[in-house]
């Protein structure tokens, strides 16, 4: 829930990479449901075109 006039509601969300090791049960469950929503963008091969799409594709409910 976001603050509204007659609530306050969270104001700050924590984003946990694949490349953070999180070190609480909390942290890991987030974690673990926020990879399906990064990209990786590697120095070596070439970026996964396919899934950037998917990115801009999906309708947020």
């Amino acid at each position: 829930m976001l603050t509204t006039d007659l609530k306050e509601g969270k104001r700050a969300i924590r984003v946990y990479p694949p490349w953070d090791t999180t070190t609480n049960k909390q942290a890991q469950k987030t974690q673990k449901w926020q990879l399906d929503y990064f990209l990786e963008i590697p120095l070596d091969k070439p970026i996964n075109l396919n899934r950037a799409k998917l990115f801009y594709s999906q309708e947020i409910n």
